[in-house]
Order: C-alpha cells, then sequence, then structure tokens
C-alpha cells in the first residue's frame, strides 16, 4: 500500500514540476508581449506627437488638404494606441511592467 502511495505522490509531484514549467514558459512568452506592446505605444506616441508638431507648422496650418490629412492619421494612430492598451490589458497583470 505505501509503495502505492508513494507512486502517487511521485506522479503528483511530477505533474506539478509540468505544470511549473508550462507557467513559467507562458509568464516569459506574456513579458515579452508586453515589453513588444509597450514598445509600439511608445513609437505610436512619438510618431503622433511628431505629427501634432508638423500640422502647427504655418506652412500646414495654411493648407487645409494638407492639415486634414495629418490630422486623420493621428486619430488613426490614437486609435491604434487604444487597441494596444486593450491588448495589454489582457496580458497577465504580473507580466506587465507598470
Amino acid at each position: 500500500m505505501s509503495s502505492s502511495i508513494n507512486k502517487h505522490s511521485n506522479s503528483l509531484v511530477a505533474a506539478a514540476k509540468i505544470v511549473a514549467t508550462e507557467q513559467a514558459k507562458n509568464c516569459i512568452d506574456s513579458c515579452r508581449n508586453a515589453n513588444a506592446i509597450h514598445s509600439h505605444i511608445n513609437s505610436l506616441r512619438d510618431t503622433k506627437q511628431n505629427m501634432v508638431i508638423r500640422m502647427l507648422a504655418p506652412d500646414v496650418m495654411s493648407n487645409k488638404e494638407t492639415f486634414d490629412a495629418i490630422a486623420h492619421e493621428v486619430k488613426g494612430i490614437e486609435e491604434e494606441i487604444v487597441t494596444n492598451v486593450e491588448e495589454l490589458d489582457i496580458i497577465p497583470f504580473n507580466a506587465r511592467k507598470e
């Protein structure tokens, strides 16, 4: 009987180790994904900032078509930032850098 209990205990320990290894791997993948999303959000914000600065240039402000085109692109960037933030919110909290 004790031999059977021992085997069962060893099986449970082995299963727990497998689960722990898989969870660690998933956490590493989540961290990498979170870091990539953070980098992309920062890049989008930098691009947006540069476009807004460009919009304020006198030559752009006096050209409605150019101004509207840049404003449209800025709106698209803002939407992409929101999408990325939502995607980041799905990642487990311990994998996100805050």
